[in-house]
């Protein structure tokens, strides 16, 4: 077995920012679109693709993380919410639930 090049505690602060707003992006969208499928499966498909589309920004520091910027809307935001939109988009034509 290769040995690992990392601790696994060391991956508790090993953050992606995005996916925290991806999740805010989602519940926005929720409680914006009353006729949006709540189905669980409706729901997780749209986090999951919303979180597949959306690029990954890490940070493993305070110093990072406000270099990514927190507070103010910026265009991060602006790309998950317009992600969330297109995903929402597909989950409503191509559904999973029963």
């Amino acid at each position: 077995m290769a040995r690992k090049w990392y601790d696994d505690d060391e991956l508790d602060i090993l953050i992606n920012r995005n996916h925290e707003m991806v999740l805010d992006a989602v519940e926005a969208y929720l409680e914006e679109k009353p006729d949006f499928c709540r189905c669980r499966d409706c729901r997780l498909d749209l986090a999951a693709i919303t979180l597949n589309r959306a690029p990954g920004r890490y940070y493993v520091s305070e110093y990072h993380m406000k270099y990514y910027g927190e507070g103010d809307e910026g265009p991060d935001d602006r790309r998950v919410r317009r992600i969330v939109n297109e995903a929402a988009a597909v989950v409503t034509r191509r559904p999973h639930h029963d």
